[in-house]
Formats: C-alpha cells, structure tokens, sequence
C-alpha cells in the first residue's frame, strides 16, 4: 500500500511540564494473532531523527525533565528504511542534550534490544534503568499461538543480560490471559515464569477477541475462567510489586517529583528512575525538581512513603 509520510506529530503538551511523551514511530509489521494494530494502523513509519532531536531539545529547554520515547512497535524505528540501527543512533543523540535529565523507552520487544543498546543503557546516566518488555505468556505453545517471535528461554536469556549490566533494573512487563488454546498448565507456567522473573510490574489484559484477527477464529475461552485467571495473575503481580519495593527501602533514591499532589494523601508524589511511585512531604517548590528521598516504606504495592534526604 501507500507509505504514508510520518505525520508530524507534534506532540500535545502534557498539562504538565515534569514529563513528556514523545512518540517517535507508528504503525507495525509484526502481526501478532490477538493484534489488530497492523490492519488498523499500517506498517511501520517512523519520524525522522532530526524531527525527534529538535523536539525533545525543545521540551528540555522549556523545563521538561524526563521524556517517554513512544510507539507502536518502538523497536521497528527506521525499519521501513532497512535502518536496524536507527533506534541506537537516536538514543546515542539523545544522550547529548545537556537539560534531559531522565529518558525511558515506553515499550520494547526484548528481541530487539541488541548488545549497543544495551550498553549504551548501561553507561549513559540519562537512561533510567527501567524497562517494558512484553512477555505476553509464560507458554512457548502459547506464544507460538499468538505469532510472538520468541521463546520464554530466550526471553528469561535477555532479562538475565540486562540485569547483569544495569544494576536495579526494573523490567514490567504485559501478560495475556485466556488466550485461544489457554490451559490449567499453561496458565501456571505463565504464572511460574512471572514469579521466577520477578517482574516489577505486571499489566494483566483479559484476552478479548478482536474481530478481523486470525486469534478470534481460534477457539475461545470461557469468559469466566478468563476472569479468574486475571484475577490470579493480579494478586501475583501486587506480590511482585511490593517484593521488588523491598529491595529498595532505606536507599537513597532520586525521585522527580510531579506537578499533582496525591489525591489522598496531598503529599508530593513522584518516580524514582527504576520506577517506583513515592510519596513525600515537603513544599510545593520541589514540584518538577529531582529531589533525593530516602525510601521509608511501602504504604501498598503502588507506592511507597520517602523522606527528602536534605
């Protein structure tokens, strides 16, 4: 079909100034069986790098202090061109803007994270050591299903080389539950695979047919055996979230605090780099500043309380 041009999206400033999502890449070619995406939004068209550079300087300088580079299928930036180093040399570009103080990859398929990027993860400060990596299922018959282009080997394989590179690195991940084919077995190895991770976070999606996807032309699953999987899949994933809170109390981290007030609590409330919502108490002047906290304790597996370390 017709290669669209990039739309110039320049993106709708967030009502605050503390973080950005800029979105560097759309469409995708991968075709999942449970994804619509492909049909609906067209192959892959990224933005060009000079487009990309200007802007996230552009919002530095206005005061943004961590940008969210987005996508559909982030990894595939430049493909349509055959540049498989696109992404790389962007990041690469990225790390020379003095004002960005905080950069995060929204999304990535961890097949498409190669050695450069990896390192460049490791070694660049602005880089926050946090990462979303679609697991999807914990079943290979089940990824085979749903035309995922890895094994939960070669997966386990990425998160333990990224692990060993970036210390404190917390990997979230996006779990599929009742997909066409699910089993009692296969379900619990997703769950042991979740575990044996120890994602930081899990986001639970109840499959649903998508009409106009090879997946909804399989055999489905019975919507209340879907439920209570998910609902399994969750209490396993606020264990996850307040294990991994664990490892972080009574450290010193920096957190940058937002430009909203807890609802509840009318704390100040903000991200450490590898993620981890905190709540403080302190004035409304550190809102969109980098403040060292040291982390307390978890209030619940969504955040924790911290103490501005003056």
């Amino acid at each position: 079909g017709m290669l669209r041009d990039y739309e110039n999206l320049e993106l709708k400033r967030l009502s605050n100034t503390t973080r950005a999502n800029v979105k560097i890449e759309d469409g995708c070619n991968q075709f999942c069986s449970y994804c619509i995406i492909p049909y609906a939004r067209g192959p892959v068209r990224s933005r060009a790098q000079e487009d990309v550079v200007a802007e996230i300087k552009r919002l530095s300088q206005q005061g943004v202090k961590e940008i969210i580079l987005t996508g559909t299928h982030l990894g595939a930036y430049g493909s349509q061109k055959g540049d498989n180093k696109a992404l790389t040399k962007l990041l690469y570009r990225l790390t020379e803007i003095d004002e960005l103080k905080r950069l995060r990859l929204s999304s990535i398929e961890g097949t498409e994270i190669d050695r450069e990027i990896m390192d460049l993860l490791a070694e660049e400060d602005v880089f926050c050591p946090h990462l979303h990596l679609p697991l999807q299922s914990g079943s290979d018959q089940i990824l085979e299903a749903m035309n995922r282009p890895y094994t939960v080997a070669e997966f386990r394989q990425t998160v333990a080389e990224l692990r060993e590179k970036i210390p404190d690195l917390a990997v979230t991940t996006d779990v599929i539950v009742g997909f066409p084919g699910e089993t009692e077995e296969t379900f619990a190895e997703t769950l042991n695979v979740v575990k044996e991770i120890g994602f930081s976070k899990v986001h639970v999606f109840p499959y649903s047919a998508r009409e106009g996807t090879p997946a909804a032309e399989m055999e489905q699953i019975n919507g209340n055996i879907i439920k209570e999987y998910s609902k399994k899949m969750r209490l396993v994933n606020e264990a996850l979230m307040l294990e991994y809170q664990k490892g972080f109390i009574d450290r010193e981290k920096e957190v940058l605090v937002e430009e909203e007030r807890d609802h509840k609590t009318d704390l100040l409330t903000g991200y450490t780099d590898n993620y981890l919502k905190v709540l403080l108490a302190g004035p409304d002047k550190l809102k969109n500043k980098l403040v060292k906290v040291k982390l307390k304790e978890s209030v619940d597996p969504y955040h924790l309380k911290g103490k501005i370390v003056n």
